[in-house]
Protein backbone atom coordinates (compact mmCIF):
# COMPACT_ATOMS: atom_id res chain seq x y z
CA UNK A 1 0.00 0.00 0.00
CA UNK A 2 2.68 2.57 0.81
CA UNK A 3 4.21 1.89 -2.58
CA UNK A 4 0.85 2.32 -4.32
CA UNK A 5 0.12 5.58 -2.49
CA UNK A 6 3.52 6.93 -3.41
CA UNK A 7 2.90 6.09 -7.07
CA UNK A 8 -0.48 7.87 -7.02
CA UNK A 9 1.07 10.88 -5.31
CA UNK A 10 3.79 11.08 -7.92
CA UNK A 11 1.27 10.79 -10.77
CA UNK A 12 -0.96 13.50 -9.26
CA UNK A 13 2.01 15.81 -8.86
CA UNK A 14 3.02 15.27 -12.48
CA UNK A 15 -0.55 16.04 -13.62
CA UNK A 16 -0.52 19.22 -11.53
CA UNK A 17 2.84 20.29 -12.93
CA UNK A 18 1.64 19.56 -16.47
CA UNK A 19 -1.49 21.70 -15.98
CA UNK A 20 0.58 24.51 -14.47
CA UNK A 21 2.89 24.43 -17.47
CA UNK A 22 -0.11 24.57 -19.82
CA UNK A 23 -1.46 27.65 -18.01
CA UNK A 24 1.97 29.29 -18.15
CA UNK A 25 2.26 28.63 -21.90
CA UNK A 26 -1.25 30.02 -22.46
CA UNK A 27 -0.31 33.24 -20.66
CA UNK A 28 2.88 33.60 -22.73
CA UNK A 29 0.96 33.05 -25.97
CA UNK A 30 -1.64 35.63 -24.93
CA UNK A 31 1.08 38.21 -24.32
CA UNK A 32 2.70 37.45 -27.68
CA UNK A 33 -0.60 37.60 -29.58
CA UNK A 34 -2.30 40.54 -27.90
CA UNK A 35 0.85 42.43 -26.86
CA UNK A 36 0.25 46.13 -26.27
CA UNK A 37 -3.54 45.76 -25.96
CA UNK A 38 -3.09 43.51 -22.98
CA UNK A 39 -0.49 45.73 -21.35
CA UNK A 40 -2.48 48.95 -21.84
CA UNK A 41 -5.98 47.76 -21.03
CA UNK A 42 -5.45 44.93 -18.55
CA UNK A 43 -2.20 45.80 -16.83
CA UNK A 44 -2.39 49.58 -16.80
CA UNK A 45 -6.14 49.51 -16.19
CA UNK A 46 -6.60 52.45 -18.57
CA UNK A 47 -9.13 51.87 -21.40
CA UNK A 48 -8.15 53.28 -24.77
CA UNK A 49 -10.25 55.82 -26.68
CA UNK A 50 -12.49 54.45 -29.44
CA UNK A 51 -10.91 54.82 -32.86
CA UNK A 52 -13.81 56.88 -34.30
CA UNK A 53 -13.57 59.35 -31.40
CA UNK A 54 -9.80 59.56 -31.72
CA UNK A 55 -9.98 60.29 -35.45
CA UNK A 56 -12.62 63.01 -35.02
CA UNK A 57 -10.68 64.76 -32.24
CA UNK A 58 -7.39 64.42 -34.11
CA UNK A 59 -8.91 65.92 -37.28
CA UNK A 60 -10.25 68.90 -35.33
CA UNK A 61 -6.90 69.54 -33.63
CA UNK A 62 -5.02 69.18 -36.91
CA UNK A 63 -7.19 71.86 -38.55
CA UNK A 64 -6.75 74.24 -35.61
CA UNK A 65 -2.97 73.84 -35.44
CA UNK A 66 -2.52 74.01 -39.23
CA UNK A 67 -4.56 77.22 -39.37
CA UNK A 68 -2.47 78.84 -36.62
CA UNK A 69 0.85 77.67 -38.07
CA UNK A 70 -0.13 79.04 -41.49
CA UNK A 71 -0.98 82.42 -39.96
CA UNK A 72 2.64 82.80 -38.81
CA UNK A 73 4.16 81.45 -42.00
CA UNK A 74 4.88 77.89 -40.87
CA UNK A 75 3.71 74.44 -41.93
CA UNK A 76 6.04 72.64 -39.52
CA UNK A 77 4.16 71.21 -36.54
CA UNK A 78 3.29 68.03 -34.64
CA UNK A 79 1.12 67.04 -31.70
CA UNK A 80 0.46 64.17 -29.31
CA UNK A 81 -3.12 63.52 -28.23
CA UNK A 82 -4.21 61.85 -24.99
CA UNK A 83 -6.07 58.61 -25.85
CA UNK A 84 -7.90 58.09 -22.56
CA UNK A 85 -11.29 56.48 -23.25
CA UNK A 86 -14.44 58.59 -23.39
CA UNK A 87 -18.02 57.55 -22.51
CA UNK A 88 -20.09 56.10 -25.33
CA UNK A 89 -21.48 58.65 -27.80
CA UNK A 90 -23.85 57.83 -30.66
CA UNK A 91 -23.69 61.30 -32.23
CA UNK A 92 -20.71 63.28 -33.59
CA UNK A 93 -18.68 64.83 -30.81
CA UNK A 94 -18.81 68.59 -30.26
CA UNK A 95 -15.17 69.69 -29.90
CA UNK A 96 -13.93 73.15 -28.87
CA UNK A 97 -10.98 74.90 -27.29
CA UNK A 98 -10.18 78.25 -25.69
CA UNK A 99 -10.05 80.60 -28.71
CA UNK A 100 -8.23 83.32 -26.78
CA UNK A 101 -5.05 81.23 -26.77
CA UNK A 102 -2.94 79.92 -29.61
CA UNK A 103 -3.03 76.10 -30.02
CA UNK A 104 0.57 75.55 -28.93
CA UNK A 105 2.16 73.89 -25.92
CA UNK A 106 -0.29 72.26 -23.52
CA UNK A 107 -3.72 72.43 -25.15
CA UNK A 108 -7.03 71.40 -23.55
CA UNK A 109 -9.94 70.35 -25.74
CA UNK A 110 -13.52 70.30 -24.45
CA UNK A 111 -15.51 67.31 -25.68
CA UNK A 112 -19.33 67.19 -25.49
CA UNK A 113 -21.86 64.53 -26.48
CA UNK A 114 -25.66 64.77 -26.83
CA UNK A 115 -26.74 61.11 -27.35
CA UNK A 116 -27.52 58.66 -25.83
CA UNK A 117 -27.13 61.06 -22.91
CA UNK A 118 -25.34 64.37 -22.45
CA UNK A 119 -21.81 64.29 -21.08
CA UNK A 120 -18.81 66.61 -21.11
CA UNK A 121 -15.14 65.78 -20.83
CA UNK A 122 -11.69 67.26 -21.49
CA UNK A 123 -8.77 65.88 -23.45
CA UNK A 124 -5.16 67.08 -23.24
CA UNK A 125 -2.77 67.49 -26.15
CA UNK A 126 0.88 68.50 -26.44
CA UNK A 127 1.35 70.70 -29.52
CA UNK A 128 4.64 71.84 -31.03
CA UNK A 129 4.83 74.46 -33.80
CA UNK A 130 8.25 75.13 -35.30
CA UNK A 131 9.72 78.17 -37.03
CA UNK A 132 13.19 79.17 -38.10
CA UNK A 133 13.87 82.12 -35.81
CA UNK A 134 16.86 84.40 -35.33
CA UNK A 135 19.44 83.59 -32.65
CA UNK A 136 22.85 85.05 -31.84
CA UNK A 137 25.64 83.41 -33.84
CA UNK A 138 28.30 85.17 -31.79
CA UNK A 139 28.38 86.92 -28.42
CA UNK A 140 26.97 90.43 -28.92
CA UNK A 141 28.08 93.24 -26.64
CA UNK A 142 25.86 96.01 -25.33
CA UNK A 143 25.45 99.03 -27.66
CA UNK A 144 26.87 97.07 -30.58
CA UNK A 145 25.62 98.01 -34.05
CA UNK A 146 24.23 94.79 -35.48
CA UNK A 147 25.01 93.21 -38.83
CA UNK A 148 23.81 90.08 -40.61
CA UNK A 149 27.00 88.28 -39.52
CA UNK A 150 25.88 88.43 -35.88
CA UNK A 151 22.94 86.07 -36.43
CA UNK A 152 21.73 82.78 -37.78
CA UNK A 153 18.31 81.13 -37.98
CA UNK A 154 17.46 78.00 -36.00
CA UNK A 155 14.43 75.69 -36.11
CA UNK A 156 12.69 76.23 -32.79
CA UNK A 157 9.47 75.15 -31.09
CA UNK A 158 7.82 78.53 -30.49
CA UNK A 159 5.29 77.17 -27.98
CA UNK A 160 7.23 78.52 -25.02
CA UNK A 161 8.94 81.56 -26.57
CA UNK A 162 7.28 84.25 -24.47
CA UNK A 163 9.10 87.50 -25.27
CA UNK A 164 8.74 87.59 -29.04
CA UNK A 165 11.23 86.73 -31.77
CA UNK A 166 12.41 87.60 -35.27
CA UNK A 167 12.16 85.37 -38.34
CA UNK A 168 14.21 87.61 -40.63
CA UNK A 169 17.83 88.61 -40.07
CA UNK A 170 17.29 91.66 -42.28
CA UNK A 171 14.95 93.13 -39.64
CA UNK A 172 17.88 93.41 -37.24
CA UNK A 173 20.47 94.94 -39.55
CA UNK A 174 21.62 98.36 -38.31
CA UNK A 175 19.82 98.02 -35.00
CA UNK A 176 21.73 98.33 -31.71
CA UNK A 177 21.85 95.82 -28.88
CA UNK A 178 20.44 97.09 -25.56
CA UNK A 179 22.27 94.42 -23.53
CA UNK A 180 24.91 91.73 -23.81
CA UNK A 181 23.57 88.72 -25.74
CA UNK A 182 25.19 85.29 -25.45
CA UNK A 183 25.71 82.77 -28.25
CA UNK A 184 22.56 80.88 -29.23
CA UNK A 185 20.18 83.25 -27.45
CA UNK A 186 16.84 83.89 -29.15
CA UNK A 187 16.69 87.56 -30.16
CA UNK A 188 13.59 89.32 -28.84
CA UNK A 189 12.42 92.88 -29.61
CA UNK A 190 13.32 93.85 -26.03
CA UNK A 191 17.00 93.22 -26.71
CA UNK A 192 17.46 95.65 -29.58
CA UNK A 193 16.52 99.12 -30.76
CA UNK A 194 17.07 101.11 -33.90
CA UNK A 195 20.22 103.19 -33.98
CA UNK A 196 19.66 106.91 -34.38
CA UNK A 197 19.56 107.75 -38.05
CA UNK A 198 19.54 111.43 -37.17
CA UNK A 199 21.49 113.16 -34.39
CA UNK A 200 20.60 116.47 -32.77
CA UNK A 201 22.17 119.53 -34.49
CA UNK A 202 23.00 117.36 -37.52
CA UNK A 203 22.37 118.66 -41.04
CA UNK A 204 19.63 116.62 -42.74
CA UNK A 205 17.77 116.46 -46.04
CA UNK A 206 14.09 117.34 -45.70
CA UNK A 207 11.88 115.59 -48.21
CA UNK A 208 8.52 117.32 -48.59
CA UNK A 209 5.75 115.56 -50.49
CA UNK A 210 2.46 116.74 -51.92
CA UNK A 211 0.67 114.19 -54.09
CA UNK A 212 3.13 113.04 -56.74
CA UNK A 213 5.38 116.08 -56.23
CA UNK A 214 8.49 115.87 -54.06
CA UNK A 215 10.73 118.77 -53.00
CA UNK A 216 14.03 118.46 -51.14
CA UNK A 217 15.75 121.06 -48.99
CA UNK A 218 18.32 121.25 -46.25
CA UNK A 219 17.55 121.50 -42.56
CA UNK A 220 18.97 121.10 -39.06
CA UNK A 221 17.71 118.37 -36.72
CA UNK A 222 16.64 119.80 -33.37
CA UNK A 223 16.24 116.30 -31.91
CA UNK A 224 17.81 112.87 -32.38
CA UNK A 225 15.65 110.18 -33.90
CA UNK A 226 15.64 106.62 -35.20
CA UNK A 227 13.66 104.96 -37.98
CA UNK A 228 9.99 106.01 -38.02
CA UNK A 229 10.26 108.55 -35.19
CA UNK A 230 8.88 112.05 -35.53
CA UNK A 231 11.33 114.83 -34.63
CA UNK A 232 11.57 118.64 -34.85
CA UNK A 233 13.61 119.97 -37.75
CA UNK A 234 14.51 123.56 -38.68
CA UNK A 235 14.24 124.46 -42.35
CA UNK A 236 17.55 126.12 -43.29
CA UNK A 237 15.91 128.33 -45.94
CA UNK A 238 12.76 129.54 -44.17
CA UNK A 239 14.08 129.04 -40.61
CA UNK A 240 10.71 127.53 -39.71
CA UNK A 241 10.52 124.61 -37.31
CA UNK A 242 8.55 121.65 -38.61
CA UNK A 243 7.76 118.09 -37.54
CA UNK A 244 9.23 115.43 -39.81
CA UNK A 245 9.52 111.63 -39.80
CA UNK A 246 12.93 109.96 -39.89
CA UNK A 247 13.06 107.80 -43.03
CA UNK A 248 16.80 107.17 -43.40
CA UNK A 249 20.27 108.19 -42.25
CA UNK A 250 20.31 112.03 -42.19
CA UNK A 251 16.96 112.05 -44.00
CA UNK A 252 13.47 113.11 -42.89
CA UNK A 253 10.11 113.45 -44.58
CA UNK A 254 7.19 115.81 -44.14
CA UNK A 255 4.02 116.78 -45.98
CA UNK A 256 3.23 120.18 -47.51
Amino acid sequence: MPYTNNCRSTLNKRKYDFRAEIRHLSLVLSLLIFGSTFSHAAVAGKPVMAEKDHQQIRSYLYREVARFAGSIGSNDFRFDLDKTALPTCNSPLNISRHQGRSPTGKVTLTIECQHPKYWKSRIKADVRVYQKIVVAKNTIERDQVLTANDFKRRRTDISYVRQGYFTSIAELTNQVSKRRITVGKIISPRMVEFANWVERHQEVVIEAKMGKMTARMKGIALESGSKGEEIKVKNSSSHKTILATVIGPKKVQTLF
